[in-house]
């Protein structure tokens, strides 16, 4: 028994290692996928603060102005207002397919510049039966920084392709 303990624990401390190993040494493009996909999770699980985190603060949408503060502000009045009257869930859900983004690292690997496109579904419930109804489409520019805290965009620009901003 205790060897097999012991073969366990031996298991997870080097999965653990290889996983940090893994993470450490993966080429710059995949880690700024990591974070653009980490801030999707974040918007879909109503988390305004970490959506909004992974702007700096002096971040700027170059399109219409907003900077770190309105785009945390707005989320914050999304998330408490877009809510299913009956469940409370969020009634938006983003997808940004990782095969329609590309991310380029700067001259200096701190930097990257990624285009992605983010299609934003309102969901609907009628009747037991749930559906989704695609309610904006946009095209972002992004600038990104790896800093203390990981990355980072910096600056972004957006062209709407299909429909609105959610209200």
């Amino acid at each position: 028994m205790r060897r097999l303990l012991s073969l366990g624990l031996l298991t997870v401390v080097f999965g653990g290692v290889g996983y940090w190993v893994y993470v450490k040494t993966a080429a710059p493009e995949v880690r700024v996928g990591w974070f653009l996909d980490e801030m999707v999770d974040n918007f879909n699980r109503s988390r305004p603060g970490a959506c909004a985190g992974g702007l700096s603060e002096d971040f700027r949408d170059e399109t219409s102005g907003a900077g770190h503060r309105e785009i945390h502000g707005y989320l914050v009045q999304l998330y408490l207002r877009a809510r299913d009257p009956e469940t409370k869930e969020f009634l938006y859900r983003v997808e940004a397919p990782a095969d329609e983004r590309q991310v380029d690292i700067g001259e200096e690997p701190t930097t990257a510049r990624a285009q992605l496109v983010a299609r934003f579904h309102e969901i609907r419930r009628s009747g037991g039966i749930v559906s989704e109804k695609l309610v904006w489409e946009v095209r972002i520019d992004a600038d990104l920084r790896d800093g203390e805290d990981g990355w980072q965009v910096e600056r972004t620009t957006h062209k709407s392709t299909h429909g609105g901003r959610m209200r």
